[in-house]
């Protein structure tokens, strides 16, 4: 008689932890970007609103944020397709994931935007990773068609607390740079 009841057991179990693998990757998927894997906007923001409290209240120490706008997305896709650009964006993401710690924080932003969080850095070391950041997007290829393409990065980095007391403003102020930074290597390039 104990049989039916042990393997009531059994499938109720099973089917819990069934039903928690489930619940783990709707969650994951909810506050991840399908062609990135990377946070998207919503889960970035929440994030970093906590972290922003963390160290405004309790002077835990600075941080950076880093924005990073694909250059010339529009134009690719209208070439290519949506494919190559979604490929480059693909790209972008993992050039940023080999540039940045663990213990940093990138999010897809915007459709050819992204966000890093690098907690605990100082404006020096954000300029640092801005930099790492372009050299490996630019050496990143990814195929369209027959050939290889490589894309470019505007990026720009903004520091908690000397540029902004809101998380909003150091944001904001990382992305008037990231279009400053796309504007200043426009007129260094030479004429084609």
């Amino acid at each position: 008689t104990l049989g039916p009841w042990a393997l009531v057991a059994y499938l109720t179990h099973t089917l819990a932890g069934s039903i928690l693998s489930a619940r783990r990757q709707i969650e994951e998927m909810a506050e991840h970007d399908g062609l990135t894997g990377l946070l998207n906007l919503r889960a970035f923001k929440a994030a970093l609103a906590r972290e922003h409290g963390l160290r405004a209240r309790d002077s835990r120490g600075a941080y950076a944020i880093l924005l990073v706008d694909v250059d010339d997305l529009k134009a690719l896709n209208d070439a290519h397709g949506h494919a190559a650009g979604n490929r480059a964006l693909s790209s972008v993401s993992s050039a940023i994931r080999r540039a940045i710690r663990s213990s940093d924080m990138a999010a897809r932003y915007g459709a050819d935007e992204f966000a890093v969080f690098l907690p605990e850095a100082t404006p020096e070391v954000a300029e640092t990773v801005a930099k790492r950041i372009r050299n490996h997007v630019y050496s990143s290829l990814f195929p369209v068609g027959e050939r290889l393409q490589r894309v470019t990065a505007s990026v720009g980095a903004a520091s908690y607390p000397r540029d902004g007391a809101e998380a909003g403003d150091v944001l904001s102020t990382a992305v008037l740079r990231a279009r400053r930074d796309r504007e200043l290597r426009l007129t260094q390039e030479p004429a084609t």
